[in-house]
């Protein structure tokens, strides 16, 4: 997978990149991404000797991630009222910044959608403030808790709601739709 000395293996860099915070790899987000890598392998590198090339694969990757965050804006739309919050923000990164990123009358507003049962599967812990939020979105597999206490936020899901990491996978930009 690329060029340098830290260049990975794509037998398991496409799962490693595709898995949430859990290990948990969606069958249709993978799927997804090989086949944008076979499409844009056959586009762009024809000639290539391999059946994918490793900037398909990676553009694969950000197609699975937009895929994935659609499903979970379809069952957890809260989560999406979160993230996009954080759209441009760079992990890992201390808790302590994403909370204050999330203004009050958002995390009011999801108390009140959950209240009126808007919310079908509304955050478990949405009493217990940013805090409890934290816990849900670990729950989920969307934040990863590092040893440090930072977090992080798996690829699948980083890239689809447009944070940066340094050496990622360069997130979806906003302006190429979804």
């Amino acid at each position: 997978m690329g060029k340098g000395p830290r260049r990975g293996y794509p037998y398991t860099w496409v799962p490693n990149h595709l898995a949430d915070a859990q290990g948990n790899v969606s069958p249709r987000s993978f799927l997804a991404a090989l086949r944008k890598a076979a499409e844009d392998t056959d586009q762009r590198y024809p000639d290539h000797e391999w059946p994918l090339h490793y900037e398909s694969i990676k553009r694969g990757v950000q197609a699975a991630s937009g895929i994935r965050v659609d499903e979970m804006r379809e069952d957890y739309p809260w989560v999406d009222v979160l993230m996009e919050l954080l759209r441009g923000k760079v992990v890992p990164c201390d808790f302590e910044e994403l909370a204050q990123i999330w203004p009050k009358d958002a995390l009011d507003r999801l108390e009140t959608r959950g209240q009126q049962g808007q919310e079908r599967l509304p955050p478990a812990h949405l009493d217990e403030g940013p805090e409890g939020l934290r816990r849900d979105l670990e729950e989920l597999g969307v934040f990863l808790r590092m040893r440090d206490g930072r977090v992080n936020i798996p690829d699948v899901f980083r890239v689809g709601y447009g944070l940066g990491r340094r050496g990622g996978v360069r997130p979806i930009r906003h302006d190429a739709g979804r």
